[in-house]
């Protein structure tokens, strides 16, 4: 059978599997794969909670743990900071005494780690976590009489999270020593601040009476751009990335469900639908995004009822080239017997830190290292870079709200000239001592592109002149090691 008859078969094939890849489970050896490691409680401890995982791999979090004095016992909640091969460190509250409870939010790629704690006589307070010889831990002060949580520092040093008095919300920032309303106005909630001082959270309009929580992006000097909603009434900011993209979650309708995750891309445009894992129940069908990396890597939940009924009630997710995948199916022979619940946060190394059920039955967090990556160029997931590959991109060449199995291997939602050059580099025939001009590829391209929207000669010229140049690897297969670390922030 020749090429275009060939193609003309697959073509017919093509159009079914697509379809049927959007919704169902592929081949597990063409997957991502992670490797678990539990995260050790503090000292008697028997539950935890990670809640960030910085591009050096130091995790913070949570931890119950139990002190013991004359006899006696007393336990409480602490902060911890730890990193794999070592012990979980205690960093400890305000005063001395073991009741005095605190909790860590997030860790910037210099160590500093910011959360709120609580001593004896005082309120819960936002923190800054320091060791003992740089003074101990700075209270970092609160809007009145309220109550405040830090939620998210980067590398300047800025602080953001909220005050709460009466229940309701103030979003501050802490910079230069001090702590001010971040919008000069009440029932707002910071979540993330990124490397250019973009900030997330959620607000309400104080002079509306019921009016709707919706998610926003903002900057220190009260600027902010409301995002809107998936076509439902409320919608909630959680992280915010480098590039200024935010994701959280948001209804579809004016009721409280469904619910799902959404990504706002930080050079503007409508949110996108992130998808559930899938319920039994529409009513219930509930995802929520939790943080992104720089690479549009991004973590969370997928729930059947509303989150936070039990850790076994929820499906941890990530969204790897725009396709929701359930963690629980990715973790490799190290993750046996654990039942995984949420996912908390991503570094651009591509480990997630979450929390599930471990083999003995107990609540412990998990950190999963990246072990297998999806090929460049792979669009049809079967673990090498082919003519199939280049027909579905054909297929969806100058489409958006796209994802990987459409083509789109960059993850701006679009199948263009950026996707084809990936493509091509990643060709068959594309290695050193085959023809550069890559007969091949181009001959197969004019096969692929008959069925599809042809794209305009300026782009045949373009992958001519890329393979004048180029001299790559050929037919690509899953990556087996995680890329080196780069520098991340808690946005997408």
């Amino acid at each position: 059978m020749n090429r275009l008859a060939l193609a003309s078969r697959r073509l017919g094939i093509m159009s079914v599997s697509v379809a049927l890849l959007a919704g169902s489970r592929v081949n597990a050896d063409v997957l991502p794969a992670y490797r678990l490691t539990p995260i050790p409680y503090l000292p008697n401890g028997t539950v935890n909670s990670a809640s960030w995982i910085n591009d050096a791999g130091v995790v913070v979090g949570s931890s119950n743990t139990i002190f013991f004095d004359n006899g006696t016992s007393t336990g409480t909640t602490r902060a911890f900071r730890w990193s794999e091969g070592s012990a979980p460190l205690d960093l400890g509250a305000f005063d001395t005494a073991p009741q005095n409870t605190s909790a860590a939010n997030s860790v910037n790629n210099l160590g500093q780690i910011v959360g709120s704690a609580k001593g004896d006589i005082t309120l819960t307070e936002a923190t800054l976590f320091r060791p003992a010889a740089a003074g101990g831990n700075l209270p970092l002060g609160r809007l009145g009489d309220s109550v405040s949580f830090a939620r998210s520092i980067n590398e300047a040093g800025q602080i953001v999270g909220y005050t709460q008095a009466a229940n309701i919300n103030q979003a501050f920032i802490y910079e230069n020593g001090q702590m001010r309303s971040l919008l000069g106005r009440r029932r707002t909630t910071a979540t993330g601040i990124n490397e250019s001082g973009q900030i997330s959270g959620s607000y309400n309009n104080v002079d509306v009476i019921f009016s709707p929580v919706q998610a926003f992006r903002a900057r220190a000097d009260g600027t902010f751009v409301n995002l809107g909603t998936l076509g439902g009434s409320t919608s909630f900011g959680n992280a915010i990335n480098d590039a200024g993209d935010v994701v959280g979650s948001s209804t579809l309708t004016p009721y409280s469900v469904p619910e799902h995750a959404f990504l706002a891309p930080g050079n503007g445009g409508p949110l996108i639908d992130l998808g559930t894992l899938g319920s039994t129940s529409e009513y219930f069908d509930v995802s929520v995004a939790a943080a992104i990396n720089n690479h549009r890597e991004i973590v969370g939940g997928s729930y059947v009822d509303h989150p936070g009924s039990t850790v076994a009630d929820g499906r941890p997710f990530v969204v790897l080239g725009g396709m929701m995948l359930n963690l629980q199916d990715l973790k490799d022979t190290s993750g046996d017997g654990w039942i995984l619940g949420s996912a908390a946060s991503i570094n651009d190394a591509g480990q997630i830190v979450g929390r599930g059920i471990n083999p003995a039955g107990n609540i412990q967090s998990f950190l999963l290292t990246p072990t297998r990556r999806l090929a460049p160029g792979d669009a049809t997931l079967d673990g090498t870079v082919n003519f199939d590959d280049l027909l579905v991109l054909a297929q969806h060449y100058g489409q958006s709200g796209v994802n990987w199995r459409s083509g789109d291997f960059n993850v701006d939602f679009v199948v263009d000239f950026a996707d084809l050059l990936t493509l091509a580099q990643h060709y068959p025939g594309a290695s050193a001592g085959i023809d550069t001009t890559n007969v091949g590829f181009q001959s197969d391209w004019a096969i692929a592109r008959s069925f599809a929207p042809e794209p305009t000669a300026a782009v045949m010229l373009w992958v001519a002149q890329l393979w004048a140049r180029r001299r790559t690897t050929p037919s690509t297969p899953l990556r087996s090691s995680p890329p080196a670390k780069q520098s991340r922030d808690h946005q997408i």
